[in-house]
């Protein structure tokens, strides 16, 4: 009736039923913690001073992976202090499939994700940066004991939710067999310059015309949600090009 991969959705539901199936197996959801980390971080809601900000990551990966059908165990936002760091990942590594820490990614003095995924995992951190932009300060690592993958996303929010949509909807999605979905043709409406020695992700706004979608190219920095609000979705620009051209045919991922 189906291949593997397929996602059940009513009528999916109801042709097992015409054949009179009542059970099958289906995939488990990927279990995923999620820790943000920063002195600066206040809870939304909050009383902020000065040199604080509210937290973006905790509510904006919560429900991007609540989106893409992971199953959020636990969110907890921390201080830049090594044992509460500590704490917070022994904890979630416990009960998750994947441990996403957003912050604390970089080569700063508080920025400790990796000696800790070292220090609390085997064999530890296997790759320290992508050649990705945003998400150049990424941490991959796994504890083999229990069979955990661990993610240090930078801080920034547009670069942390790409990586997120880059890396873990994608190992997912090979994971189920799922097939890719939601990627539309378009035409680009401007010149954009290209990162020497790392793929580029691009975010677009599309517009419908008479030829099809045109892609709008969104600039802004990483830290800056406006960037991603914007957006309908994100094209990409390979490590080794030097931009796209205008009328430029792309393939745009749609969020």
């Amino acid at each position: 009736l189906f291949e593997k991969g397929t996602k059940l959705r009513p009528q999916e539901i109801g042709a097992l039923s015409a054949e009179g199936f009542t059970e099958i197996s289906v995939f488990a959801p990927l279990k995923i913690s999620i820790i943000s980390t920063g002195d600066e971080l206040v809870a939304p809601g909050g009383e902020i001073s000065k040199g604080q900000i509210y937290d973006i990551n905790t509510s904006a990966l919560d429900a991007l992976a609540t989106k893409h059908g992971f199953e959020v165990v636990s969110t907890r936002t921390v201080k830049d202090q090594y044992e509460l760091l500590k704490e917070a990942i022994v904890q979630a590594k416990e009960k998750s499939d994947i441990v996403v820490i957003s912050g604390g990614s970089s080569k700063g003095k508080k920025d400790m994700t990796a000696l800790l995924i070292d220090e609390l995992t085997t064999p530890g951190v296997f790759t320290h940066g992508l050649a990705l932009k945003p998400g150049k300060p990424t941490i991959l690592g796994v504890d083999e004991s229990e069979k955990t993958l661990m993610v240090g996303l930078p801080g920034h929010p547009v670069a942390a939710m790409a990586v997120f949509e880059m890396l873990l909807v994608w190992l997912k999605r090979e994971l189920t067999c799922e097939p890719e979905k939601g990627k539309v043709p378009a035409v680009l409406s401007g010149n954009v310059p290209g990162a020497p020695g790392r793929q580029t992700l691009l975010f677009v706004e599309l517009e419908q015309t008479e030829d099809g979608y045109l892609a709008k190219p969104i600039f802004g920095k990483s830290g800056l949600m406006s960037t991603m609000t914007k957006a309908d979705g994100y094209t990409t620009i390979e490590m080794l090009q030097e931009g796209l051209k205008s009328g430029e045919k792309v393939w745009v991922h749609t969020f």
